[in-house]
């Protein structure tokens, strides 16, 4: 499954389209998928290096849930809500993540 979601992902990144439709071959991949915090970073990560960070917002925040002990999932979902214009969501995940990670939160891009 996850060579599946890359290949669609990166497909749906270049701008052409999968064969069968990018968007539904991304939801069978995703479907497959287990619901752990990684596999929920894995995908919002991908999200929002393809430009689609309200798309990863659902799932970081579902694996920040499952986990409240990773900094990864806070580390994506505040470049998520930076990039979607968050201001304020932004601040308290990156408050979160400080409190879990300082280091990870200060590799983070200002501003």
């Amino acid at each position: 499954a996850l060579p599946l979601l890359r290949q669609a992902a990166r497909m749906r990144g270049s701008g052409s389209p999968p064969p069968g439709g990018g968007d539904s071959q991304l939801a069978d991949a995703l479907g497959l998928l287990s619901d752990t915090p990684e596999t929920l970073v894995f995908v919002g990560q991908a999200l929002v290096e393809q430009g689609r960070s309200p798309d990863a917002i659902a799932p970081l925040r579902r694996a920040a849930a499952l986990d409240p002990t990773a900094p990864m999932a806070p580390y994506w979902l505040a470049q998520a809500y930076r990039k979607a214009g968050d201001r304020q969501r932004e601040q308290e995940t990156l408050a979160a993540l400080r409190a879990l990670d300082p280091v990870l939160a200060a590799r983070l891009p200002s501003r």
